[in-house]
């Protein structure tokens, strides 16, 4: 990043930046010489001068009637952004109080192939949730997603999260269940799964729906807590009714 853009992110305009630049280099100095020095016009130095004074990185004295300028030494930029800081930590929890009445738009976010497949799986485990609820008809999804059932649940283990699973009644989908205890999760049947290929899980305030089609496999993920509410209500009612 060159100096003016430095500067420029610190939030000074361009005319600023050389102003603020011309001064540094002449040091002490009249307004028809930053002018020059800086190429802009006198008219306008004087308000970018003014403008420079009120971020407290120009200072002047005054000789025989005239106004000579200078700018503040490079560190007070530190200093200016150490007060800022200040300021925002002093305000913060006031800010924090209005964004708990701030209505959260929810997000959607699409992935597509194997791989996107496992960035939502993983992303469905990152935050440490007390329990993940899912349907899931683990025939198709093996055929995606090979080996990587086992791989998910060990991570999953690590981190804690219980899961409640609703499975299909095919040969994979018993395999996973008899491997329940060991991955920390509970397992049921439900019918309604054996004809879907794809899976859906409830985790926090958002919920993953996966496709597992060979052709083109896709997740969607949902942030909005309404609907996760609405789907893990969903869930109970047939996990309630279900056998293992």
């Amino acid at each position: 990043m060159s100096i003016n853009e430095a500067l420029q992110a610190f939030g000074l305009n361009e005319k600023e930046t050389r102003v603020y630049l011309a001064l540094l280099e002449m040091g002490i100095s009249k307004v028809n010489e930053i002018a020059e020095k800086a190429d802009i016009l006198r008219e306008t130095t004087y308000g970018i001068l003014k403008s420079l004074a009120e971020k407290g990185l120009v200072s002047y004295v005054i000789k025989s009637g005239i106004k000579y300028y200078s700018g503040a030494d490079p560190e007070k930029l530190i200093q200016i952004l150490k007060d800022k800081e200040k300021k925002i930590n002093e305000i913060l929890p006031q800010l924090n109080e209005f964004k708990k009445y701030t209505y959260h738009k929810p997000t959607v976010e699409f992935y597509e192939g194997a791989e996107g497949l496992r960035t939502v799986y993983r992303e469905i485990i990152r935050e440490p949730h007390k329990e993940i609820y899912s349907f899931l008809n683990m025939k198709y999804f093996s055929t995606i997603l090979p080996f990587f059932a086992h791989q998910i649940s060990e991570e999953r283990k690590q981190k804690h999260i219980k899961s409640l699973l609703l499975m299909d009644d095919s040969p994979q989908a018993k395999e996973v269940q008899a491997r329940d205890k060991k991955e920390y999760r509970e397992t049921k049947t439900l019918p309604l799964v054996n004809d879907m290929k794809t899976g859906i899980y409830i985790f926090g305030k958002s919920i993953a729906f996966f496709s597992f089609s060979q052709k083109e496999p896709v997740a969607i993920v949902i942030e909005n807590e309404d609907v996760a509410k609405a789907l893990e209500s969903i869930f109970k009612h047939f996990w309630k009714e279900s056998k293992k």
